[in-house]
């Protein structure tokens, strides 16, 4: 007797077609969460491990978050500033000028150089230094200062506030543009287009979300940002005869994390 053969039914087909699409785009959701998380997390330990003063304001300049070598050379506890102004922690002429003067054009211009700065430590002495700094666009529209106070007469400290701000801008992009992609999935799917070999300009992309391509061209940045202060702690650790090589180990591991994003965005199927 023939054996009949039944036909497959469309239906049947578009069934498992999407089951196969639903569980693809879970994977991608897994990898891209997991991307993001690690990424969040050498944000935060190079933050609080940095070798320099590093906070950050938001508009109403108010600390949202302070380091470690913030609290040390000022001599307060984070409970005790957090949600202060920033101003109250100034010398009371350098807070007239910072309200009059610098605040403003830095939410104007985006950033700032070397701006001599008077802290007034909790023992009541007055420590100078400069500042570094950018505005970072949050995901929700508000704006977040990012900045690094150094020994104005130290050209390593100084060197070591500008890497410090560039790599964690970049890992703070970095975050931001997965999160973007995290949302994206499964809406419209995520397609690379071809890399550009312009350099990604920074300042025009502030607040954009990010193209996978140009995630890319961002941690190369901040692996050499990495690099670079994990360079100069070595220096520095030669000079003291100190054996702790914490931002040599965050550099490899930020390293690391990266190559993994990028190994994710150039491949096919995420």
């Amino acid at each position: 007797m023939e054996t009949r053969r039944l036909p497959v039914q469309p239906v049947t087909i578009a069934v498992h077609k999407e089951i196969s699409m639903e569980a693809n785009e879970e994977s991608t959701r897994e990898r891209l969460s997991k991307m993001s998380d690690l990424v969040a997390e050498c944000e935060n330990i190079l933050f609080d491990e940095a070798p320099v003063m590093v906070f950050s304001i938001d508009e109403s300049c108010s600390l949202l978050k302070v380091n470690r070598r913030w609290l040390a050379e000022i001599g307060y506890q984070a409970e005790e500033i957090l949600g202060h102004e920033c101003s109250e922690f100034l010398t009371e002429e350098c807070s007239i000028q910072v309200r009059a003067e610098v605040l403003p054009l830095l939410w104007e211009v985006g950033r700032a150089h070397s701006i001599g700065f008077s802290l007034l430590r909790s023992n009541g002495r007055v420590l100078d230094v400069s500042l570094d700094a950018v505005v970072e666009p949050q995901p929700l529209g508000q704006r977040h200062v990012l900045g690094a106070f150094h020994d104005r007469d130290d050209l390593v400290q100084w060197r070591q506030a500008a890497l410090t701000i560039k790599a964690l801008k970049g890992l703070h992009l970095a975050h931001n543009g997965l999160d973007r992609l995290l949302v994206d999935v499964g809406v419209s799917g995520i397609s690379a287009p071809d890399q550009k070999d312009d350099a990604l300009d920074e300042e025009e992309n502030d607040g954009v979300p990010l193209l996978p391509w140009e995630l890319i061209a961002v941690t190369q940045d901040i692996v050499s940002s990495a690099r670079a202060l994990a360079d100069l702690e070595e220096l520095q650790l030669h000079k003291i005869q100190y054996d702790s090589r914490k931002l040599a180990v965050l550099a490899e591991t930020i390293e690391a994390t990266l190559s993994e994003l990028t190994s994710r965005m150039e491949s096919p199927q995420l």
